[in-house]
C-alpha cells in the first residue's frame, strides 16, 4: 500500500533510513524537506506491508513537468526483494498523479574508481529497465555531477533543461548560493564513459 507520509513521519524516516542510506553531500537538510513538504511542493510517499510495516519511501518535487524524482530508496532490510521496482512502477502508472517523471543519477563518468563506477552503472541500468532514458541534460550540484533521466522521451532536451532550472530555483532559493553551487546544462557531446 502507498500512502502519502506527514512531517513527523518524513523526520522519522529522514533520522533512521535517509541519514545512512544516502551520501552526506546528496542528501538536503530536514530543515529544507520540511519546508518543501509544507510548501505543498514535495511529496514523500511511503511503501507499506499489510501489516503497516515501512518498505520504501520516495520524494517527489512537484514544482515543474516532468516533476522530479528527488530520491527512492528501500529500507536496508528489505533490499534486493525488488520492490524498488514495484514502488516506482506504482507511482509512475499513475499518470493523473505524475504525468511525467525525471530524476538525477550520480554521473557514471564521474566515478572515483571501478567499484563506484560498476554501482553507478548499475542504477542507471535500473532506471533504464523502468522505462527511463538518459537525456542530454545534466546537473552540477554542489560540487556532484548529475546525469538527468526522464521517463516521457517526446519530451526535448529543452523542457528537461528547463523543468531541472525551476527544481533548482525552488529548492535553492537564494540567487547567489544558486548561482555559485548550481549549473545546469546539455551536454554537447554524446560521449558518456
Amino acid at each position: 500500500m502507498i500512502r502519502r507520509m506527514d512531517a513527523e513521519t518524513l523526520t522519522a524516516v529522514y533520522n533512521n533510513s535517509m541519514k545512512t542510506t544516502f551520501p552526506r553531500m546528496e542528501l538536503k537538510p530536514l530543515k529544507a524537506m520540511l519546508r518543501m513538504q509544507a510548501d505543498g511542493c514535495y511529496d514523500v510517499w511511503g511503501y507499506y506491508s499489510d501489516a503497516g510495516e515501512l518498505l520504501a519511501y520516495a520524494c517527489v518535487c512537484n514544482v515543474s513537468t516532468p516533476v522530479l524524482l528527488d530520491y527512492l530508496a528501500v529500507v536496508e532490510n528489505h533490499r534486493g526483494e525488488g520492490l524498488g521496482s514495484i514502488f516506482l512502477g506504482a507511482l509512475m502508472s499513475d499518470k493523473s498523479l505524475y504525468p511525467a517523471m525525471m530524476l538525477e543519477i550520480e554521473a557514471v563518468s564521474a566515478a572515483e574508481d571501478a567499484a563506484d563506477r560498476e554501482k553507478r552503472a548499475r542504477r542507471l541500468r535500473f532506471y533504464e529497465k523502468l522505462g527511463f532514458v538518459l537525456t542530454r541534460t545534466e546537473a552540477h550540484v554542489f560540487g556532484e555531477h548529475y546525469w538527468v533521466l526522464d521517463n516521457q522521451s517526446e519530451l526535448g532536451d529543452h523542457d528537461v533543461n528547463d523543468a531541472m532550472t525551476d527544481v533548482y530555483h525552488y529548492m535553492v532559493r537564494n540567487p547567489l548560493v544558486n548561482k555559485k553551487f548550481v549549473r545546469v546544462q546539455t551536454r554537447e557531446d554524446t560521449a558518456l564513459s
